[in-house]
């Protein structure tokens, strides 16, 4: 016995309705985008594809994403820090004097230390 699924006039069997589940999913979370690329990028591409196992789709989402953190580096920790402080320099912005001893006050609040 096999199942068949209506929708809109059209029948369904099982692995159509699975194939247009994933197609829809597709349509409304991805952006179709088309791409001209070079025959070298291509042969690379069809070689990651043979590899992985995967779609040709998915390899390309996969470099893109490596390729774009590249490009863009997240400034995290002691970068950020150091922009901080160039930003600081270049505006010639001025801290408080006692902003060593008193970090904790000008932070969280609270008392101030005296002066040692």
């Amino acid at each position: 016995m096999s199942i068949v699924f209506l929708e809109r006039g059209k029948m369904y069997a099982p692995h159509d309705v699975l194939d247009n589940m994933l197609y829809n999913m597709y349509d409304h979370i991805m952006l179709r985008t088309y791409l001209y690329i070079p025959d070298h990028l291509e042969k690379q591409i069809e070689r990651i594809v043979a590899i992985q196992k995967n779609s040709k789709a998915e390899v390309m989402r996969q470099a893109l994403e490596k390729g774009l953190e590249r490009l863009v580096p997240k400034a995290g920790g002691a970068e950020a820090l150091l922009k901080l402080a160039e930003l600081g320099r270049k505006n010639k912005v001025k801290g408080p004097k006692d902003l060593s001893i008193n970090h904790d006050y000008y932070l969280w609040g609270g008392k101030k230390r005296s002066k040692i």
